[in-house]
């Protein structure tokens, strides 16, 4: 009841960030523009684009859009949750009560997940809306591809929230989306096979790609839900290295909130 009390102050809080409406209208910009697409007139002698092609890349590129904007907004309140609670100097007023500081830790965390989710949802909604009535169709495994993303999302949450402790509030988004592109960017030749023809990962690419929070793997993987489920063996490995970083990430907070003086 504790973490739930905190997460439902945090949520008010974040309703109050500007920057929580900007992403949204920018995401929904981006939902219009794949929306208005119209690759059906690229034409050449070698291909061209039917219709589901047409249909599958105008949400692809809508998906991708969505997702990206959820995870800045996830990252650009995960910035500002703690961090500014330690320099206002505000966390010291709920620490002085029976609570622990790693219950405060998870009451800020399901705070940024109510937002980013609820966004999230929302502009699923829109798109599902959008894309799936014109069609004429209507395909609910887009609410599955946005349901893997709640995981993404959290670990996410957690990186950002461990950065912020330890760097500037305005370097922390900076830190966490290099890594969230760096990942999308060493997955692509995993997900891929047509771009194994033209490229093959270096060993530093594989270091990477081993290495680093599955993002990009996630993500492709429930782009890849709006057309078809892909085989259930391919998700243990993304999930396995969000479970694993999401553990990770927790217990290095709570040690390092720990040893902060407040």
């Amino acid at each position: 009841m504790k973490i739930w009390a905190i997460a439902k102050v945090g949520f008010k809080e974040c309703l109050r960030y500007r920057v929580v409406y900007f992403i949204f209208i920018m995401a929904l910009l981006f939902i219009l523009m794949g929306k208005g697409c119209n690759p059906g007139r690229v034409k050449g002698d070698f291909f061209f684009f039917d219709k589901d092609t047409r249909q599958n890349m105008a949400m692809a590129s809508a998906f991708h859009g969505i997702v990206f904007w959820s995870v800045m907004l996830c990252g650009l309140v995960s910035a500002s949750v703690l961090s500014r609670e330690l320099e206002e100097g505000t966390a010291v007023m709920t620490l002085s009560r029976p609570l622990s500081r790693a219950s405060f830790v998870a009451g800020k965390l399901l705070s940024i997940l109510l937002i980013t989710v609820l966004n999230l949802f929302l502009l699923g909604g829109i798109f599902f809306i959008l894309f799936y009535t014109e069609v004429g169709r209507l395909n609910f495994r887009i609410f599955l591809s946005f349901s893997l993303m709640i995981f993404s999302l959290l670990m996410y949450a957690l990186m950002s929230l461990l950065f912020s402790l330890f760097i500037p509030r305005l370097l922390t988004p900076l830190f966490s989306i290099i890594i969230y592109l760096t990942s999308i960017w060493t997955s692509l030749p995993f997900n891929f096979q047509k771009l194994n023809a033209v490229w093959e990962p270096s060993e530093t690419v594989k270091i990477l790609h081993s290495v680093l929070p599955r993002f990009g793997d996630l993500q492709f993987i429930g782009a890849s839900f709006i057309g078809s489920a892909p085989p259930i063996s391919d998700l243990a490995a993304p999930f396995g290295s969000v479970l694993v970083y999401c553990l990770i990430f927790w217990f290095l907070i709570v040690f390092a909130f720990n040893r902060k003086q407040i």
